[in-house]
């Protein structure tokens, strides 16, 4: 199989439980947004267990060096019963596997073994990212968002963390982060000037973001040490659009040392030094058939075709391109249970318990590759989930964070021809 791991990233999840029940999100049960891609479940929810965390880090180490790993997804990591002793284990074993490690957390829990588990982390990788979910300036403000929450906990425990970070010099990148809605949108700028004064007091490089900025967070070749990130939800409905854009210009007025307008497309990863064409239906139709070929006979003849068709159609805005996450992104669940989809969930789309299988058995199987396949041949009608996906105008449009590229895709068509 050629996929390239050094490319991928994963999210692990610990639990899906949580200790606050925000009003913004679906986690909480109080959104009622579009219940296709709700991301609520009715599994029951549970902790995942040390020995089953240790397999599946052994699981990574067995596929080679992957780029990320984040140790969350539906749930607050740090409620985990035995946060401190996984979090060990990511340090020693998923050390030689992964070059980054990412952590969001609302931070109101963060002990004496907690912080110790912190520590070892910002020490054991060289890059890391902890992002800490605020989301006001006040105890007023936040206890109305995130319910069942302690601004003053969480405000002590983000400066402990911020403290830890400047002792040991370490490399991490700590975002706090504000989702902009109506009901703190009052306090973006306190947010920016308290933090920024815990910032200029310990002499470290700070920045505030955007939305259309966020790709920042990930670059380790900037001199910034933390962000101030304004997040702005977009639901994907008229609505919602509307506040989005109302949100982010504020934020834009509040804050002038943000460079977002509205849709800022510079401040977005679209590759825009290509000439955009048009496939006919034809040229759609021959992708089709060549991909689903591929299916039942991979063949180099017929990747020889197929890579003349594709080049041309990464440069279509009718083509929407292969999803990353396919090919990149294994999202498991506490309890062992393999998507390959971080909108998913539900579960829609599982492969597979890494409890009965290696990763590397369900991640290079039969029923991805064909899924993999269908994506190319833009055959999303047999993928319900995919169907109703919210990002795949965006594949359309050479989003490359979104989108598995060209060279890679036909890399992957090669590697299954025998």
């Amino acid at each position: 199989m050629n996929i390239n791991y050094g490319k991928a990233w994963t999210q692990i999840e610990l639990t899906d439980f949580c200790n606050l029940s925000c009003i913004m999100c679906e986690q909480g049960g109080k959104v009622s947004w579009n219940k296709k891609s709700a991301r609520v479940h009715e599994r029951k929810k549970g902790f995942i267990d040390r020995p089953l965390f240790q397999k599946i880090l052994g699981d990574f180490k067995q596929l080679g060096k992957f780029y990320e790993i984040s140790p969350f997804w539906l749930g607050e990591a740090t409620i985990h019963p035995e946060f401190s002793d996984l979090m060990d284990d990511l340090c020693s074993i998923g050390h030689d596997v992964f070059e980054v490690v990412q952590l969001h957390t609302n931070l109101n829990l963060l002990d004496d073994k907690a912080f110790e588990s912190f520590k070892n982390l910002f020490g054991s990788f060289n890059r890391a990212k902890l992002v800490i979910s605020i989301d006001a300036a006040s105890s007023e403000t936040y206890e109305k968002i995130r319910l069942g929450g302690d601004f003053r906990k969480v405000s002590v425990n983000a400066k402990k963390l911020i403290a830890l970070k400047k002792s040991l010099n370490s490399n991490v990148k700590i975002v706090l982060q504000f989702i902009v809605m109506e009901q703190n949108k009052h306090e973006v700028q306190d947010f920016f000037n308290n933090w920024g004064v815990v910032f200029q007091d310990m002499d470290m490089t700070y920045k505030p973001l955007s939305t259309f900025e966020s790709h920042e967070i990930h670059d380790f070749s900037l001199p910034i040490d933390n962000y101030i990130y304004y997040e702005v939800l977009n639901t994907h409905s008229h609505e919602k659009e509307k506040n989005f854009n109302l949100y982010t210009t504020h934020v834009k007025e509040v804050i002038p040392e943000l460079c977002c307008s509205e849709i800022d497309e510079d401040k977005i990863p679209i590759q825009t030094d290509i000439k955009i064409v048009s496939l006919s239906d034809e040229e759609l139709r021959e992708i089709k058939d060549l991909s689903l070929i591929m299916i039942k006979n991979p063949d180099r003849k017929i990747v020889d075709k197929l890579k003349l068709c594709l080049e041309k159609a990464y440069k279509a805005e009718n083509y929407i391109k292969p999803c990353a996450s396919i090919f990149y992104s294994p999202y498991i669940s506490s309890n062992g249970d393999l998507t390959i989809c971080c909108l998913d969930s539900k579960m829609d789309l599982c492969h597979g318990s890494l409890r009965e299988h290696s990763l590397k058995e369900l991640w290079e199987g039969e029923s991805l590759n064909i899924i993999r396949l269908n994506h190319i041949a833009q055959n999303f009608e047999i993928i319900p989930r995919c169907q109703i996906c919210v990002i795949r105008g965006q594949r359309s449009q050479n989003r490359q964070d979104f989108i598995y590229c060209f060279e890679d895709t036909v890399a992957y068509l090669y590697g299954l021809c025998k």
